[in-house]
């Protein structure tokens, strides 16, 4: 039989041959609650939850892991930024990186970990995301070849797929510094999307 190579693999080699070098965006995953938050210091579990989504080996005690949730997204400020560079990623144009800090980002002999790498052929994508008191909405949205269509959630649903109770959510965001009125990108580690998902219209 012949050997097939990894078509990832393959595609760096074949972007290394074409001195391509692709576009890093890296996500930092928080392992505690933030300083703000009445769970300062708590753990997140978020890398281990974004493990599980994505169908990867988990560490943690057996008696835990029954009660994680996979956490198939993250948010982020300023939606036109990462619309931009998760579009320049599904063109083949870059990867994202999540990593997590093994200390503390101001902790002397803090490491940045590197645990997930996200390319064109992962299904990690973009939505809008508005911010209502109990729903969310989420625009339409023309992406590449398909529309997803617009929809409105109930805010325990997206906490849920976060990785956080309905009220952690909302206090993460609330008394964070963020503004409110502004949209969000919702980036999605899988293929899941928020709505339904149609071809272009021709």
């Amino acid at each position: 039989m012949e050997n097939q190579i990894n078509p990832v693999i393959a595609e760096a080699i074949e972007n290394f041959r074409k001195g391509k070098k692709l576009k890093t965006y890296v996500i930092m995953v928080s392992r505690t609650y933030p300083a703000y938050h009445h769970r300062k210091g708590q753990p997140t579990y978020f890398v281990e939850k974004i493990q599980l989504a994505l169908n990867m080996l988990v560490q943690v005690p057996d008696y835990l892991l029954i009660d994680l949730d996979p956490k198939i997204h993250t948010f982020r400020g300023n939606f036109p930024l990462w619309k931009k560079r998760i579009d320049e990623v599904l063109s083949g144009n870059a990867v994202i990186v999540l990593k997590y800090h093994t200390l503390g980002r101001y902790v002397k002999g803090n490491k940045q970990i590197e645990f997930v790498r996200l390319d064109k052929d992962s299904g990690v994508g973009v939505q809008e995301f508005l911010f209502g008191y109990e729903s969310a909405s989420f625009p339409t949205l023309i992406t590449g070849e398909r529309v997803i269509t617009a929809t409105m959630v109930g805010l325990n649903e997206v906490s849920e797929n976060d990785g956080l109770l309905s009220n952690d959510f909302k206090e993460w965001f609330e008394k964070g510094d963020y503004d409110m009125n502004e949209a969000f990108a919702c980036i999605h580690f899988t293929s899941f999307r928020y709505g339904r998902t149609l071809p272009t219209p021709k």
